[in-house]
C-alpha cells in the first residue's frame, strides 16, 4: 500500500506515523511534501529508512504547486495557503501514485493513524438484529466479528472484503479523536509497556499506546469529517486532475465523507496529543482553548482494537536496536 503525506513542523509525529504503517497498511511506498511554512525537514526522518524495503519520495514546491494557480500573498491566512498547498500536492501525488501502477493509496495526517474496525464493546449490540441476513452491510458486519488475528493487515481486509462485494474506488474511513487522556486502563497494553521501558524505547513519543480514550462514535464533533483511502488504478486521469473540493473528499469519486462506524471496515484514530506536541505546530488555530474542548473525552477505550500489536511485530522484524532507530528513539 502506498500513502500521500503532506507535513508541516511533523518529524517527531513521522517517526511513529511511518513505522505503524509499515507493519499495519503495510505501507511499501510514501510521497512526503513539507509545506512551506514548515521549520522542518522531513527527510531527517526519512533517511532512516535507507536500505528497507519502504520507498520514499521526497518533494519540493516544484513538484506540485504548478497547478491551480498560487493564492496571492497575503490574500488568505496561512491555513488556507497550506489547505490550497494541500489539494495539489494530492492531485499530483494521486497521479505519480497512478503512474507508478499503486493501488490503495492513503490520504491522510501524520497525526491520524489507520485502524482495522474490529468489533468493540461499544458497538450497538441491536445493530446486527436490524441488517437484512444476506445484505453487503450484515456481511461487513459479519467480516468485523471474525477480525481476531493481531497479525491481519489492512491489505487483508481490504481482499478479504473485495470478496464480499467490491469496494468503491474512494473509500470513506470513519474519524475518531483520540483525546489527551493517558493510558491507565488498558490493562491488556501493560506487557508492552514493560517492552518498551525494558527496551530503552521512549514510550512519550509511541502516540498510539499512550493515548487510549476516544471521543464518542457516530457523532460528527469532534471528529468530525472521515478521511480516504483510493484505489487510484480505478479513478480516470481527468478525475484525478481535476481540483480537489477539500483533503476530506479529494476526488469526483468519493461521497460525503461520512460514515457509520458499524459499518466501516476501517477507520482513523485521530490523535489530539498532548499539549506540548499540539502546540509545537504553529498553527492559529491552535490555541489552549481549542485544546481543552477536546481534551478530555473519556466515552470509550482503544483497548480492543489491539494498537500495541504494531509495536511487537516492529520489533520482532527489524530487533530491538534498528526498531529504535527507525522510530527516532536513538538516532545517534
Amino acid at each position: 500500500m502506498a500513502a500521500c503525506l503532506m507535513v508541516r513542523d511533523d518529524n517527531a509525529l513521522m517517526y511513529e506515523w511511518l513505522a505503524y504503517h509499515y507493519t499495519t497498511l503495510p505501507l511499501r511506498h510514501v510521497l512526503v511534501a513539507a509545506d512551506l511554512n514548515s521549520t522542518e525537514n522531513p527527510n531527517e526522518v526519512l533517511r532512516v529508512w535507507n536500505g528497507t524495503d519502504l520507498k520514499f519520495v521526497s518533494w519540493t514546491d516544484a513538484d506540485f504547486m504548478y497547478r491551480f494557480g498560487e493564492i496571492p500573498v497575503g490574500a488568505e491566512d496561512q491555513n488556507h495557503h497550506y489547505l490550497h498547498r494541500q489539494r495539489a500536492f494530492f492531485t499530483s501525488c494521486a497521479e505519480y501514485m497512478k503512474a507508478q501502477n499503486e493501488s490503495w493509496v492513503v490520504f491522510v495526517d501524520t497525526d491520524e493513524f489507520v485502524v482495522i474496525n474490529r468489533l468493540n464493546k461499544d458497538d450497538d449490540p441491536f445493530r446486527e438484529e436490524e441488517m437484512e441476513k444476506n445484505s453487503t452491510r450484515y456481511q461487513r458486519f459479519q467480516q468485523r466479528a471474525a477480525l481476531r488475528s493481531s497479525d491481519t493487515t489492512v491489505m487483508d481486509v481490504i481482499r478479504a472484503s473485495m470478496r464480499v462485494a467490491p469496494l468503491d474506488p474512494c473509500h470513506v474511513m470513519p474519524r475518531l479523536l483520540i483525546s489527551a487522556l493517558e493510558n491507565e486502563t488498558c490493562f491488556s497494553m501493560n506487557h508492552v509497556k514493560e517492552v518498551i521501558k525494558s527496551d530503552g524505547f521512549d514510550y512519550a513519543q509511541l502516540s498510539s499506546i499512550r493515548f487510549v480514550q476516544t471521543a464518542p462514535k457516530n457523532t460528527f464533533y469532534p471528529s468530525k469529517w472521515g478521511k480516504v483511502m483510493v484505489d487510484v488504478n480505478r479513478l480516470s486521469s481527468e478525475s484525478i486532475a481535476k481540483k480537489p473540493k477539500s483533503s476530506h473528499r479529494p476526488f469526483k469519486e468519493c461521497p460525503k465523507p461520512l460514515r457509520l462506524f458499524e459499518e466501516a471496515i476501517i477507520h482513523v484514530n485521530h490523535y489530539l496529543g498532548s499539549w506540548e506536541r499540539y502546540s509545537a505546530r504553529k498553527d492559529v488555530r491552535r490555541s489552549r482553548g481549542a485544546f481543552e474542548e477536546r481534551a478530555y473525552f473519556s466515552h470509550g477505550l482503544a483497548c480492543e482494537m489491539n494498537l500495541e500489536d504494531w509495536f511487537l511485530q516492529f520489533v520482532e522484524t527489524f530487533g530491538v536496536d534498528k526498531a529504535k532507530y527507525l522510530l527516532g528513539h536513538n538516532t545517534t
